[in-house]
């Protein structure tokens, strides 16, 4: 497994609120400016297209699947 890109955009405050207990129970680093959650938390993404590199291009949260 390996990192797609930094998903910045689309997250409501409702969002993160409810779901920052679960990235706490999760969350395997920490770093200035992101925070490292293992791959246990699911979520729909929309996306442009991809990089070469293999990283997705504007990738826009849209839900938390649970």
């Amino acid at each position: 497994m390996r990192p797609i890109g930094a998903l910045e955009l689309g997250i409501s405050q409702s969002a993160r609120q409810s779901m920052w207990p679960v990235f706490q129970a999760y969350k395997s680093g920490e770093s200035k400016d992101h925070v490292f959650v293992q791959p246990l938390v699911r979520c729909k993404v929309k996306y442009r297209d991809w990089f070469k590199s293999g990283a997705m291009r504007l990738p826009v949260f849209e839900e938390f699947i649970v």
